[in-house]
């Protein structure tokens, strides 16, 4: 909720359904890697194990392609230890 992230992967993990719209109110792009755990409002990009650095390269380069898109960030001060 900073507004400083360009991209949010995720793989089959358990993601709540509404992270998508959240995402889109903050610019970040919500990438699904595995078939089972598409979302609706995400991008799919089929993790390939065999070609895992060329599959990561084209995520990275998702998310710094969609920096222009940031807005105004705000990065608390505070921190938790």
């Amino acid at each position: 909720m900073t507004g400083a992230v360009e991209a949010m992967v995720v793989d089959v993990q358990c993601i709540m359904q509404a992270l998508s719209s959240l995402a889109q109110n903050f610019h970040t792009e919500l990438i699904t890697t595995s078939r089972k755990a598409k979302i609706p409002g995400a991008v799919h990009m089929q993790f390939d194990e065999h070609k895992a650095l060329d599959s990561a390269r084209a995520i990275v380069r998702r998310a710094i392609d969609n920096y222009p898109n940031r807005g105004k960030t705000h990065i608390p001060a505070t921190r938790v230890t």
